[in-house]
């Protein structure tokens, strides 16, 4: 399976820019940024700042171009979209896909700020609820709804931290979330991963119950 950095081809791209004139600017080889884009190599921290300047882009957005994702993205999303039209549809595939998406974001959080992530995350933990709520009984059902609480618990995450841990009730409230339904499911790890980070935010925000 292919993996590129698409979103660092395309942004390349948009402000009109071939592998070449980049390379000059940076006054790096072509072969250099080829090795980029294919997700060979990563750009070095002192190059950065310039490749943002010429790409037109933020450090946190430059950070998200250099995501490396497989080739096979735009077919997954199909997949996805699929499902969102017909939740009543949806399979294991399609499980396996959300995961997938979880986990990207899940690496994402090692190397973003959280506030960058909150948009998509929430996006995402979205999608995951209302499949959740539409899937087929049985297999499918439990995945999607572990996936929930998985969700769930990461939306509580981030939202404390993009906070500066100051928003306690929004993050309780995810962590509540992701503990029913690992309840309904009689699932201990779930249900204490989410106690747990309630515990975190106890210590904080003790003051607001």
């Amino acid at each position: 399976m292919a993996l590129k950095r698409h979103g660092l081809m395309r942004r390349r791209r948009a402000v009109g820019l071939t592998q070449e004139r980049l390379a000059e600017a940076l006054r790096v080889e072509r072969s250099t940024v080829a090795r980029w884009e294919s997700g060979k190599t990563s750009p070095q921290p002192w190059i950065r700042p310039r490749l943002s300047e010429l790409l037109q882009v933020s450090a946190e957005e430059l950070s998200e171009l250099l995501v490396v994702s497989s080739a096979d993205k735009q077919h997954l999303t199909e997949r996805t979209q699929y499902a969102m039209r017909y939740p009543s549809r949806v399979d294991l595939a399609a499980v396996a896909e959300l995961r997938y998406g979880m986990q990207s974001l899940g690496e994402r959080y090692d190397r973003m700020p959280s506030a960058a992530l909150l948009a998509h995350a929430g996006e995402h933990a979205s999608r995951v609820a209302f499949l959740a709520g539409e899937a087929p009984a049985g297999r499918v059902q439990r995945e999607m709804r572990v996936l929930q609480a998985d969700a769930a618990t990461f939306m509580g995450q981030l939202v404390w931290d993009a906070s500066q841990r100051r928003d306690h009730a929004t993050a309780r409230s995810y962590y509540a979330q992701s503990v029913e339904v690992a309840r309904h499911l009689r699932d201990p790890n779930a249900e204490g991963h989410a106690l747990l980070r309630t515990s975190y935010v106890a210590l904080y925000g003790a003051g607001d119950y």
